[in-house]
């Protein structure tokens, strides 16, 4: 998938703001942060964001979110069944009980790596 102009942000606090994907590079790679919280009585809820550094800030921001639900959150990397396909890196957040809170990755946006390249 290659992220083109603007992309909507879907945030747990600020729905619908628009943020440019070839934002003005600033000498990194663009990280893309996708986390979904799981709430089977509401829905559940995606954000993403595109303004992190390196992928240990994208971890980080994760985490936090994920905090912000259950404090003793535990992030671990979901299996993958070999005839699926899921988003490389996709890891599961599961709270103090060990269900399921939500899912998130990090990855780099191809788009801003051909951009910084030129």
């Amino acid at each position: 998938m290659i992220l083109q102009g603007e992309m909507a942000i879907h945030s747990l606090e600020g729905r619908g703001r628009k943020a440019s994907a070839f934002a003005p590079s600033e000498g990194f790679m663009k990280i893309l942060l996708i986390v979904v919280v799981f709430n089977f009585e509401t829905g559940s809820e995606m954000e993403t964001r595109i303004d992190l550094a390196d992928m240990d800030a994208c971890h980080a921001a994760a985490l936090d979110t994920f905090q912000g639900i259950d404090a003793a959150v535990e992030i671990r990397a979901m299996e993958i069944p070999e005839d699926q396909e899921m988003l490389e890196g996709t890891m599961i957040a599961y709270g103090a009980e060990g269900r399921e809170i939500g899912m998130y990755a990090c990855n780099t946006l191809r788009s801003a790596a051909s951009v910084a390249g030129e």
